[in-house]
């Protein structure tokens, strides 16, 4: 009875793939299966194991999944069987069908068991999960009305969207304002970030796996002001995995922001502030670790960052010897006891030692930091007490080299401090012009080391190692080693012996404000050691104030120069020159001044003098200008115009121009006034004959054009009234319509007549704006002047439907103008093209056609009175040349402008830009 067992073994991988195909899915437990079937087929075991197909029992399984399993089983069996031309026992098979039948029974009664059991456990969960339910949703309505949030319900399906009482006491609306559906939250959304909130919503819903969703963005409040709000939902998805509701919370967090913004300006302020002193600083924790270090601290004790720093025992790092060598215990330091003391400590002399080992001699002072009343840490800011005296060496420098009055007197100034700051045994200040060393100014200054030297004036060549520096611009500091193996410097070596041997060098250029080289600043043999980072800063900061010093110098000399020029040129060209002194009253006046004034040459002169010089009726305006130039809110600025009549002017009034300006102090006080005249009585004279000829022209234009219109008026009514006669023949017709186009004509001249007149008297024209259709309006206008010139094409382009407010008739008399010239200057059997359309927040108006092109000599002058663009007078329609001047004139009164662009190839266009709405005026 074993050979069906053995067979069975011997084929059990196939056996199992066939099995699993059959399935279509692997059978847990199938190998200790298999062995106790052949178990009992060979005799040994009678009863199956546990079902392989037990798991299948679970939720969503069905019984037929498992007596399919076995019947799998059966068949791949005897297939098997089959195949292999095998005849086992009848008595075998009858084991091998009763030990399936058998596992299957108890799969069957298994899987029973266990759905009871599982029916029974799910309805306990339901029954819980309702109660959780209700209590969750208690839990929820009382923390969406205790919390300041905005609580949103949104059903995907529908697309309805449901608030709660958050939208209104966070955001101000009314219940009836709010609309339920998901539209209204897009739309009150800022514009800017519309598009990036609603793509990204979106794509979690679409997501498959999306359930979490979080934006940051400004939505719009019931009083129209945006705020930043942070808004979270989370996606319900049903057993398909579609998205189908979504529950989220709006927060603002415009205080938050606004809080965070303003904590984080302030802090960058404090960092900028503990970057840019020139005091270390670093801060400790209480267990004595280092919380921050400053850029001056990190450079003071040698590092390149503070990460190095951050964490450390700063005591075991920087103080943990005395600068005698004995040991520096924790207990016995300063900076240690303000954690117990609470007290300030501030220690006059004390080193710290670098990261190079080397001692730093300081001055520190150590804060204790307080937090409810208990110490938390410690500052302690420190000085290098070496590095302090140099900066007040440098100040002193920086006083004694402005006291200079030479150039000479700067550089050997400069030299003698920079060897007394930094400590060197020689200094040389070379000042060149160009480069130029064979004209260049030099300065030593040595040491009694070097008192055999002390003669030595021999010019350098250009070609020394100084010359690297005058040529890049940049500091160069080495050491003896390092200077001897310069390539520069052995290229000197036929120089080295003359001037004093160089022991470790120092050098730093002299730049100009405008980045030219102005020479260098050398230093050699420090007294103690080489010369350090520190030096080089110093001697930087020196070089910048002799750069300046000596520049200052030079302008001082060609500032006189200058004013001996100015002294003949003034003199040359009859301009006066006058200096007041706002503080004490004085003033000085050159020749051509008092002559202006009619004031003696030896005359003494101070403000009175000069207002009692005055016309009576210039003399306050010209003293409120003058106040106002010495109010610092002017600018200093000074331009007027006065008459003068002084004792010696006979009575003769002259008009003068003055132009000044005022110098103030760092406190706005004015210091200095200072200005020129120059004598402009026969330009006045010219002008007021100018002045009134206009005003004659301009009567009269008035005058004429105001009598006029009352007979034009008379002729067109009669000619109207002529017009609507009956039993008029055509020639008749003909010549009344004639008159009537005159007349008409005629009309329009005195009409443009009066508003150049209006323009030139100083009114202006006004306007009175009203809302109108831009579409609407600029078809009325067209097709007024298509019916005037049936002969011509008039092309309107306006698809714009945007509300202006504009005075209609002018707007209206500027359209008509540039059409009714377009169609008159443009080419037989062209068109006219008119254009309108918005553009940003203007409106851009042109006419085109395609004509002669506008002369370009007169294209400047276009638009002033009494010109016109063809060249010729044009005796059929307006021919006094005022139409493009009331065009400007009214363009300019709705806040527009006006320009032309003519050539041959592309014909004419006019374009006007107006903004949508004209203020009254």
């Amino acid at each position: 009875m074993s050979a069906l067992a053995q067979f069975l073994d011997d084929r059990r991988a196939e056996l199992i793939r066939r099995w699993e195909e059959r399935v279509q899915h692997p059978v847990e437990g199938t190998p200790g299966f298999l062995d106790a079937l052949s178990r009992a087929l060979r005799g040994e075991e009678q009863e199956p194991p546990d079902s392989p197909c037990r798991r299948c029992v679970h939720p969503g399984a069905q019984l037929e999944a498992v007596i399919h399993e076995f019947d799998a089983l059966r068949e791949v069996v005897f297939e098997l069987i089959h195949e292999a031309g095998l005849q086992p026992l009848s008595e075998q098979i009858r084991i091998l069908t009763r030990f399936i039948s058998r596992s299957l029974a108890r799969a069957v009664v298994q899987f029973s068991r266990e759905s009871e059991a599982k029916a029974a456990a799910d309805a306990q969960k339901m029954a819980r999960d309702a109660e959780a339910l209700r209590q969750s949703e208690t839990r929820y309505l009382l923390a969406t009305r205790a919390t300041r949030n905005a609580v949103w319900d949104w059903d995907l399906l529908t697309d309805a969207l449901s608030w709660n009482e958050g939208i209104s006491t966070v955001f101000g609306y009314a219940p009836e304002q709010v609309i339920p559906y998901a539209t209204w939250w897009y739309e009150h959304i800022h514009p800017e970030e519309r598009e990036r909130v609603v793509h990204g919503i979106h794509a979690v819903i679409g997501s498959a796996h999306g359930q979490h969703w979080e934006d940051e963005y400004r939505f719009r409040r019931a009083d129209g002001l945006y705020r930043r709000v942070r808004d979270r939902g989370s996606i319900v998805r049903d057993s398909q995995g579609k998205a189908v509701r979504m529950v989220g919370a709006m927060q603002d967090v415009t205080d938050q922001r606004e809080a965070e913004e303003n904590l984080s300006e302030r802090e960058e302020r404090l960092r900028g502030l503990l970057e840019s002193t020139a005091e270390g600083i670093w801060g400790l924790d209480t267990e004595g670790r280092c919380t921050f270090a400053n850029f001056a601290c990190l450079r003071l004790l040698g590092y390149a960052s503070a990460e190095e720093l951050l964490g450390r025992d700063m005591h075991a790092l920087t103080h943990h010897t005395r600068r005698d060598g004995r040991p520096y215990p924790l207990e016995e330091c300063p900076i240690h006891e303000v954690f117990h003391t609470g007290q300030h400590a501030d220690v006059e002399d004390d080193v710290v030692w670098r990261k190079d080992g080397r001692p730093l001699r300081v001055h520190y002072r150590a804060s204790p930091i307080f937090r409810e009343g208990r110490v938390v840490g410690t500052v302690v800011t420190f000085e290098d007490r070496r590095y302090a005296a140099q900066l007040r060496g440098l100040a002193e420098a920086s006083l004694a080299i402005n006291r200079a009055d030479s150039l000479h007197a700067v550089l050997q100034t400069v030299t003698e401090k920079a060897r007394e700051i930094i400590g060197a045994h020689q200094s040389i200040t070379s000042m060149t012009v160009e480069q130029n060393w064979a004209q260049a100014i030099n300065a030593i200054s040595l040491s009694d080391k070097y008192e055999a030297w002390r003669g030595y004036d021999e010019h350098p060549t250009g070609k020394g190692i100084y010359s690297v520096v005058c040529k890049t611009n940049r500091p160069l500091r080495m050491t003896q080693e390092e200077l001897e193996r310069h390539p520069q410097w052995l290229g000197f070596s036929e120089y080295k012996d003359t001037p004093p041997p160089l022991r470790g060098w120092l050098a730093v250029p002299l730049i100009g404000r405008d980045g030219r080289n102005l020479g260098l600043i050398q230093l050699s043999d420090r007294y103690e050691g080489e010369f350090t980072a520190e030096d080089e800063d110093i001697l930087v900061q020196l070089a910048q104030l002799a750069s300046v010093a000596l520049e200052n110098v030079q302008l001082a000399q060609q500032t006189r120069e200058a004013e001996e020029w100015l002294r003949l040129a003034t003199s040359a060209a009859h301009i006066g020159i006058w200096d007041l002194n706002p503080v004490t009253g004085a003033m000085r006046w050159d020749a051509r001044m008092k002559e202006s004034f009619g004031q003696p040459l030896d005359a003494s002169i101070d403000f009175a003098t000069f207002l009692a010089s005055l016309h009576p009726e210039d003399r306050e305006r010209t003293h409120e200008a003058v106040r106002r130039a010495l109010h610092p809110a002017s600018g200093g600025e000074y331009i007027n115009e006065y008459r003068t009549m002084g004792p010696l002017s006979d009575g003769a009034v002259r008009w003068v121009s003055s132009r000044g300006r005022a110098y103030f102090d760092e406190n706005g006080r004015a210091v200095r006034f200072t200005g020129t005249v120059l004598d402009i009585t026969e330009r006045k004279r010219l002008e007021e004959e100018t002045r009134r000829r206009a005003e004659f022209e301009q009567q009269l234009i008035g005058i004429v054009s105001h009598d006029l219109r009352n007979p034009i008026g008379a002729i067109t009514l009669a000619a109207a009234t002529l017009l609507r006669r009956a039993g008029l023949n055509e020639r008749q017709s003909m010549a009344i319509s004639r008159i009537v186009s005159s007349a008409e004509r005629a009309s329009r001249m005195i009409r443009d007549l009066l508003d150049f007149t209006q323009v030139r008297s100083g009114g202006g024209l006004r306007i009175e704006p009203k809302p109108l259709k831009l579409h609407d309006f600029v078809h009325q206008v067209a097709d007024e002047v298509q019916l005037a010139h049936p002969e011509r094409e008039l092309i309107v382009e306006c698809q714009d439907d945007t509300q202006v407010e504009w005075d209609a008739d002018r707007m209206a008399q500027v359209l008509t103008n540039l059409l009714s010239n377009a169609v008159r200057y443009a080419h037989e059997g062209t068109r006219v093209t008119v254009r309108a359309r918005r553009q940003d927040d203007q409106i851009l108006l042109s006419v085109h056609n395609q004509g002669e092109p506008i002369a370009e000599e007169v294209r400047p002058r276009l638009f002033q009175p009494l010109t016109q663009g063809s060249g010729q007078r044009d005796h059929a329609g307006r021919s006094i040349g005022l139409g493009l001047f009331i065009v400007d004139q009214i363009l300019r009164a709705h806040g527009g402008t006006i320009e032309v662009h003519s050539t041959r190839e592309q014909g004419t266009t006019f374009t006007a830009r107006l903004p949508l709405r004209a203020l009254p005026g």
